[in-house]
């Protein structure tokens, strides 16, 4: 059984990020331009290729392919898999169905924000064989396993289908405890010769990466804390670390870090920061924060160990909306021990340029 993990382009946007489990969160030129590499799916046939599942992949957003393109190298597979969203899910379908109108045997799987929310919906669509929600790496695994081998799959934890009687949503695939159990991304699945581009790196070329899932706010716009059950989960700081080695020795210059806030995590950090600098490991990093979460000596090491930019959801500064309708964790007023760096000592963490660089 052959399987396409399949990142599908756009006729219709010039522009589509579809990096992250929940599917597209930008179509448009609202960030630049910027493409960033696919991870989420790239981390899922990486699982079922660990597993021995024979499994091809293809960015034709990365690569720019045409319909036409994309339809061409898409021949000759058993399965497609595709990670699709709201904003990608009526030109996704109909990718499918034409690969299905090629080839009627061709089973569609899809995973993220479209078939976790939305289940009944989805599998209204005829070319749609079955759905994986929330945490997608070893439930689709286990469902490829199971059609390769001509095993039951109907129970399977996280599967949604469509029977005669009407859908069925199966419960949860209990979610992994220990992260570091996972294969690091299998980068070499990426389209050789694609620079993906991002406003904020300097120095290319660069990779994504994601240390932990879930996050310690509870926001009610988000759906993090849906997808990951309310639950926050972290890498150790050697297998964070051993992944930065492994992309460093492969010519990478820049890691943009996709956890939520990958700042929340302090005592590793500092962990990852000392081993960087204790190896002259001479990488660049991007990464997210919460304001309460960030001191003078937590920033100024992380800057010494690479930190080229930090990245804020700054969605009001209206304490009010932040505390009701969003239930966002910041209190504008707050005063902390260490205070909080003012704005003005910030903006130089990215501006300057780190001396030992």
């Amino acid at each position: 059984m052959k399987i396409l993990f399949l990142v599908p382009g756009s006729g219709a946007q010039h522009n589509v990020v579809r990096d992250v489990l929940y599917g597209a969160w930008c179509s448009g030129k609202l960030i630049g331009g910027g493409t960033v590499p696919p991870l989420s799916i790239l981390s899922v046939a990486t699982v079922a290729r660990a597993a021995g599942l024979e499994a091809g992949f293809l960015d034709a957003l990365g690569e720019g392919l045409s319909l036409e393109e994309t339809l061409a190298r898409g021949q000759g597979y058993d399965v497609v898999v595709v990670l699709t969203s709201s904003m990608t899910f009526a030109e996704d379908l109909q990718v499918l169905e034409q690969l299905q109108g090629a080839n009627p045997h061709l089973r569609a799987v899809l995973f993220g924000a479209q078939p976790t929310f939305l289940p009944e919906y989805c599998l209204r669509r005829e070319v749609v064989t079955a759905l994986v929600m929330r945490e997608p790496e070893y439930a689709i695994r286990d469902l490829l396993l199971a059609w390769q081998n001509s095993a039951p799959w109907q129970d399977i934890p996280g599967v949604a289908y469509r029977t005669d009687q009407g859908p069925v949503v199966n419960p949860p695939y209990p979610f992994i405890n220990n992260l570091d159990e996972l294969p690091f991304p299998d980068r070499s699945l990426l389209p050789p010769g694609v620079a993906y581009y991002n406003p904020l790196i300097k120095k290319y070329p660069y990779i994504s990466m994601l240390t932990s899932r879930g996050c310690p706010s509870k926001c009610t716009y988000c759906t993090a804390p849906y997808f990951m059950g309310g639950r926050l989960r972290m890498r150790s700081a050697a297998s964070v670390v051993e992944e930065l080695l492994f992309v460093a020795q492969q010519g990478y210059r820049t890691v943009y870090f996709r956890d939520e806030t990958f700042c929340a995590f302090r005592k590793r950090n500092l962990e990852i920061c000392e081993a960087l600098l204790s190896r002259d490991v001479r990488l660049r990093w991007i990464a997210n924060a919460i304001p309460g979460e960030l001191d003078r000596e937590y920033l100024l090491l992380m800057k010494r160990a690479g930190l080229s930019f930090l990245k804020f959801g700054v969605e009001t500064g209206n304490q009010e909306i932040l505390r009701r309708p969003s239930k966002k964790p910041l209190d504008l007023l707050r005063r902390t021990n260490p205070p909080l760096l003012p704005i003005p000592y910030a903006l130089p963490i990215r501006a300057r340029r780190c001396s030992r660089r």
